[in-house]
């Protein structure tokens, strides 16, 4: 019942304690919205989801788009639902062994204490240690 011109904004994403990426899913399909997916908080909250059953339907909510991630690593491991400084790249590389397959472009968005400083990091640990090779300062293939 929104206009055209809120709806088309409207982008949802699974959350670390109520809602699992399985529950967002079934939600944009039903209103027609993208979902964001947060590898975190599937990490923190899930029902046992496979993560690399569940991606090909998420990204396919974003309808020919370019299907988005966020990313992030727990601070430790007795808050884990706390965003770290940095992000740990094998968990980073863990995901994109997991998209891999379905080989589709998508977008990070890093959630991580050092911002900047963590991006910085990260494409240098990717890029050194983790057979990633470096398109600009920001982008990846894999």
């Amino acid at each position: 019942m929104l206009p055209p011109a809120i709806k088309d904004r409207l982008i949802i994403e699974n959350d670390d304690k109520s809602y699992t990426a399985r529950d967002v899913l079934e939600l944009c399909r039903s209103v027609a919205a993208p979902m964001v997916l947060d590898v975190h908080h599937h990490f923190c909250c899930n029902d046992g989801g496979d993560l690399a059953a569940l991606w090909p339907d998420i990204a396919a909510t974003w309808r020919g788009g370019i299907p988005k991630i966020h990313m992030s690593s727990p601070k430790d491991g007795t808050n884990i639902r706390a965003h770290a400084d940095y992000i740990h790249a094998d968990e980073f590389i863990a995901f994109l062994n997991l998209a891999k397959n379905q080989d589709k472009d998508f977008d990070v968005m890093l959630e991580a204490k050092q911002k900047d400083l963590a991006v910085y990091k990260l494409m240098n640990d990717l890029t050194v240690s983790g057979g990633v090779l470096a398109i600009d300062k920001a982008s990846i293939t894999y």
